[in-house]
């Protein structure tokens, strides 16, 4: 028999060669579990483990997942949890969510009370995981969780991946709740590093901050001058994104001249003809600017402005121009 410290590899062992949940082998890493668990000779984490492989093996209405949630839910509301453990049992949670079930919705109540409790001991990827289960969970009502864990997330955000931005700015967007700090933090930490990072980190960025109703210039100077260095790297999506989040919250980026022809030209290819910026390119302020950079106009540069112009001339008597 595995003891308790060798089931779960066992367990995992037996899970990745995909065995049938009738298989003798597994019928007795079933039985072996069951039988620590009925001694209550198992933690939190292994019993959130026992959990999560039971639905694996039996499905949705495992009754081993169900007793198993029933413990998990007697440990919580007797001894608390660590941070680990909490960011498992809402993992297990999650995995096992029946909206017609009350039991976990108690277990959930109380849970979010040691979750706030211990917000402050949170790393990044606990913070990120904890809100996705939250969004899995349906959990729009513990606003006071949600600001807790986003107030924690601007604290940790330095630390979080590329992946974890995007998760925790989705279930943000989600759960419908932001946090001054969260936007602070991200006015501190991602200009440096928008230039290394996955460019989807960049539209979730600018789709939080179109939802959120967050004008940030330092945001949205950084994601401009980014687009600039490095738009082969964003598909047209992306793009959209960047673009639609700036105009609807009526934001013009100090583009150098030469770098908004470029950009508006890309617009073109993109059937996006942005007229606020068409009319800043053909005042006299904006030319006298561009010669002045001591650049000679190219005949590229001549003739992206001609196509601008036949663009601009278009739109203005409300025909649909094409590239």
């Amino acid at each position: 028999m595995a003891g308790q410290r060798d089931w779960p590899l066992y367990s995992e062992h037996v899970l990745s060669l995909a065995w049938r949940p009738t298989a003798p082998l597994v019928l007795r890493l079933i039985n072996e579990c069951l039988e620590l668990f009925c001694n209550r000779d198992i933690g939190v984490a292994q019993l959130c483990h026992l959990g999560e492989v039971a639905h694996t093996l039996e499905g949705r209405q495992s009754a081993t997942a169900t007793e198993v949630l029933d413990s998990v839910g007697d440990a919580v509301e007797e001894d608390g949890v660590s941070p680990s453990e909490a960011a498992r049992v809402y993992s297990l949670l999650a995995l096992c969510h029946d909206p017609a079930s009350q039991r976990p919705k108690l277990v959930l109540q109380t849970l979010h009370g040691h979750a706030q409790r211990l917000v402050h001991r949170l790393k990044a990827s606990q913070v990120s995981d904890i809100l996705q289960c939250l969004v899995k969970l349906q959990q729009r009502q513990a606003i006071s969780l949600v600001l807790t864990l986003s107030h924690r997330a601007s604290r940790v955000f330095k630390a979080f991946s590329d992946d974890e931005v995007i998760m925790v700015l989705s279930a943000l967007m989600i759960l419908g709740q932001h946090d001054e700090q969260l936007l602070a933090a991200m006015e501190k930490h991602l200009p440096g590093r928008l230039g290394k990072c996955d460019p989807e980190v960049i539209s979730t960025v600018m789709d939080y901050c179109l939802q959120m109703r967050c004008r940030s210039e330092p945001v949205f100077e950084a994601v401009a001058e980014n687009f600039v260095c490095h738009a082969e790297r964003h598909t047209t999506l992306q793009i959209a994104k960047q673009i639609v989040a700036m105009g609807r919250l009526n934001y013009l980026p100090q583009f150098q001249p030469h770098s908004l022809i470029e950009v508006l030209h890309a617009c073109i290819h993109l059937e996006r003809f942005p007229m606020n910026y068409m009319s800043k390119v053909f005042r006299l302020y904006f030319l006298q600017r561009l010669q002045a950079q001591g650049e000679p106009l190219d005949k590229n540069a001549l003739g992206q402005l001609t196509q601008l112009h036949l663009i601009r001339v278009h739109l203005l008597l409300g025909e649909h121009p094409t590239a």
